[in-house]
């Protein structure tokens, strides 16, 4: 902080909210950092009387003189005199004003309780320590630091509205924004501040009956609630702290308000870069740290009653979990147990829409570090889990809830989405989790004119869109892997809630595809909307197929502008995340033809050429491109981009030799297309091609027929293989005839293949196959 203060008393503030007014001896008013210091004004200091004070603090003084120099020694001190707070801090003794800040100090003090309670010694600690924290140059001395955990303790059992927590709240509010950060960013301070927050006001009023069961509404029939789908209440349980007590209530809402300020400070502070330094160790500790905290405020909910409390936890660890690593959350931890059960009973009953926006935004988060595992039902329960005296709900309720919430937004979102705003580039495939509505706004430029209250709408609906369509992605790849433990009304209840949802889904992209063709805006595709529904159809399609072929055929030109275009909205390549349904595409009229029609293969085939992304993705292209050779292999001598490709793999030929499980499968894709372009080019494109090349690849692809045939290979890892083994000899034999392979080298391949016939049982078509390939090395 800029501004240097120290704490003095306090007579004529004006704002009980800035200053509020101390009734001990060592009565001292605390201003917020970087608040100016309201007060007396202090003169030059006079070193006199500071030497007559600090001289108290000789080694054998009693007590008594200890306490006395303590409660003088603010009012001598002037915080920018920087000569006097170096003596100050050299004199004072920092390890009998520690014991002061434990619990148990009147022992070792030798003082007892009725002479000195240990509030008030713990009071006059406080101001001397919080005095030194308000200036810079001392917030990293050990002195300082080691205050911290006592002072915390103190923050931990103090009621909201004393005024020793605004004391230490806005030292700790010092300390925060300073490298003592990551000392306050530990288990031990961060649980204490945690329980100060979660506490009500000594004298505050519990909420109504009916606000405060807003949580404790068992869900009894999950028909119900999935088929007429989220419920909402507009009416938010709120305390009310507007009691008799105002002094004490305007100082609770102060100091909340303070430590809401802190944690959002420690939270920023200690992860904002934390996903750009994975490789430091420093950034292994900050995550391990993290997840204990994150572990301690799951637990805290789950034990809390009120939704306030509930709910401002949940609003926390969506701002953590926001920014932390994909992947940090391991399914096996009790984090992750703890964190389903909590999402289970938040969901159990009504919502206000703030609520069900917090929730919707934890569960997406939680799927999106545990995946569709952080879905899988729980077949060892025994009963109804309980919590307090109203029932969670059940695994399988949980994933209908959910995904009619997530569903049901969907539609309402993709239904507001007249008017546009175009954030800054993100990654969508969400790497590291983090969204920001302060950085969607400050970058949001709007297509249109948009009053205030529809700019809110969307950048909550663009906060929201990516949230819900994690969510029912993650549904929808659990379905796949896992089904068998959900009764079939739920899987009823899911499969009518997704198809309503990509039904709108369709129609939105339908919508946009009018859009582009008629106004050829690229904002229409560099687009937020656009892009993650594209993203979420791509997978719906690979998986259930379209419920229109025509729909899809429609929507197929917006796809291939999409994939196509230089995006301003993405910092990743669409092909990353369009695979799944090029792949749908390309094996189905009539969406394929008007596929090739337009060329949409030459984005797959430029990201394949420029890539050096994973095997599982080269793979994916790889197959979308066979796709499109083997229904139409007229466009290989048609379309240059094809001798592009050759050439690229040709080049790649080396690459990923290893015998792992997708290095066969990348090496089985990559021959094939090999094989497949060349017995369709012509003798001049062919004569292009120089020899070496030529030669090093087919050797490669013939060792591959031959170390990869059903005798050399366990049946289970040649059946992984199979359909792209068949398809390269099958290729192969028409290449032999066109390319100008020595004679010496083809007699070599024709004997050794001649063998391999000889060494098995093959399937008929295998073996045909084979034999054809023979001949043609005749």
């Amino acid at each position: 902080m800029a501004t240097k203060c120290f704490p003095f008393k306090n007579t004529n503030s004006p704002n009980h909210m800035e200053s509020i007014e101390m009734n001990s001896a060592a009565s001292i008013s605390t201003t917020q950092p970087g608040a100016p210091v309201h007060g007396i004004a202090i003169k030059s200091t006079d070193y006199t009387q500071l030497q007559q004070c600090l001289a108290i603090f000789k080694p054998h003084a009693s007590n008594e003189e200890w306490f006395a120099g303590l409660t003088i020694l603010p009012r001598l001190l002037d915080p920018l005199d920087e000569t006097a707070m170096d003596l100050a801090y050299d004199h004072l003794p920092w390890k009998f004003l520690r014991k002061l800040l434990i619990p148990s100090v009147s022992d070792n003090a030798k003082v007892s309780e009725s002479e000195l309670p240990t509030k008030l010694l713990q009071t006059i600690a406080l101001h001397i320590w919080s005095g030194f924290c308000a200036v810079s140059r001392y917030t990293s001395k050990q002195s300082i630091l080691k205050c911290i955990i006592p002072a915390s303790t103190i923050l931990k059992n103090a009621q909201l509205c004393d005024e020793v927590v605004t004391l230490i709240a806005t030292s700790f509010l010092h300390l925060a924004d300073s490298p003592a950060s990551v000392r306050l960013w530990s288990p031990e301070v961060m649980s204490c501040i945690i329980d100060a927050l979660c506490k009500p006001s000594r004298d505050s009023v519990q909420p109504s009956t009916a606000s405060a069961n807003t949580l404790n509404k068992s869900t009894n029939d999950v028909n119900t609630a999935t088929e007429s789908g989220p419920k909402t209440d507009s009416k938010t349980a709120v305390p009310d702290h507007e009691n008799s007590h105002p002094v004490q209530n305007s100082t609770f809402k102060y100091n909340h308000k303070l430590l809401a300020q802190l944690l959002d400070m420690l939270i920023e502070r200690n992860l904002a870069d934390l996903t750009h330094n994975l490789s430091n160790p420093a950034s292994t500790q900050t995550i391990t740290t993290t997840l204990t905290i994150l572990d301690y405020i799951v637990t805290t909910g789950l034990c809390a009653e009120s939704p306030v409390i509930i709910f401002m936890l949940v609003e926390y660890l969506v701002k953590i979990m926001s920014v932390l690593p994909i992947g940090s959350i391991q399914v096996e931890t009790s984090l992750n147990v703890a964190m389903k059960r909590l999402l289970k009973t938040i969901l159990r009953g009504k919502l206000s829409p703030e609520y069900q926006d917090l929730s919707l935004s934890l569960a997406a988060l939680h799927l999106r570090h545990v995946r569709e595992k952080g879905l899988f039902v729980d077949t060892s329960s025994t009963g109804a889990e309980m919590h307090g005296n109203a029932r969670i709900l059940s695994d399988g309720q949980y994933i209908a809830i959910l995904t009619h919430m997530a569903c049901a937004e969907i539609r309402v979102i993709l239904d507001q989405t007249d008017s546009l705003i175009q954030p800054s580039p993100i990654d969508i495939n969400n790497t590291t989790g983090a969204f920001d509505s302060k950085s969607i706004e400050a970058t949001a430029k709007p297509v249109t004119e948009l009053s205030s209250s529809n700019t809110a709408l969307n950048l909550r609906n663009l906060k929201m869109l990516p949230l819900c369509y994690t969510i029912v992605e993650t549904i929808i790849q659990y379905l796949v892997l896992d089904r068998g433990d959900l009764s079939i009304d739920i899987l009823f209840s899911l499969r009518t809630a997704l198809s309503e949802a990509f039904l709108a889904v369709e129609q939105y992209l339908l919508d946009r595809q009018t859009l582009y063709q008629h106004s050829s805006d690229i904002l229409v595709l560099d687009d937020l909307y656009t892009a993650y529904s594209l993203k979420a159809y791509s997978l719906w399609i690979a998986e259930n197929g379209s419920s229109s072929p025509e729909n899809l055929e429609k929507i197929v030109p917006l796809i291939v502008h999409f994939c196509d275009a230089k995006l301003s909205i993405l910092d990743t390549n669409p092909i990353c995340f369009m695979t799944p349904i090029l792949a749908a595409i390309t094996t189905e009229s009539p969406a394929r033809d008007t596929y090739i029609r337009m060329r949409g293969y030459a984005a797959p085939a430029h990201f394949l050429m420029q890539s050096i992304a994973d095997d599982d993705l080269k793979i994916a292209v790889l197959s979308i491109l066979l796709n499109v050779v083997v229904a139409d292999h007229d466009i290989i001598s048609n379309d240059s981009i094809f001798i592009q490709i050759l050439d690229t793999l040709m080049q790649r030929t080396s690459e990923n030799q290893e015998h792992s499980l997708n290095n066969i499968s990348l090496l089985a894709n990559k021959y094939a297309l090999i094989c497949m372009i060349v017995r369709s080019l012509k003798s001049s494109q062919l004569e292009l091609v120089p020899m070496a090349s030529v030669l090093g690849t087919f050797s490669g692809i013939f060792h591959f027929v031959k170390s990869n045939s059903r005798p050399h290979i366990a049946d289970a890892q040649h059946e992984q293989i199979s359909d792209m083994w068949f398809l390269t000899v099958s290729a192969l034999a028409e290449c032999m005839p066109v390319i100008a392979i020595p004679q010496g080298n083809k007699a070599l391949w024709r004997d050794e293949l001649k063998k391999i016939l000889l060494d098995g049982t093959w399937l008929k078509e295998e073996s045909n196959a084979l034999e054809q390939l023979v001949q043609s090395c005749e």
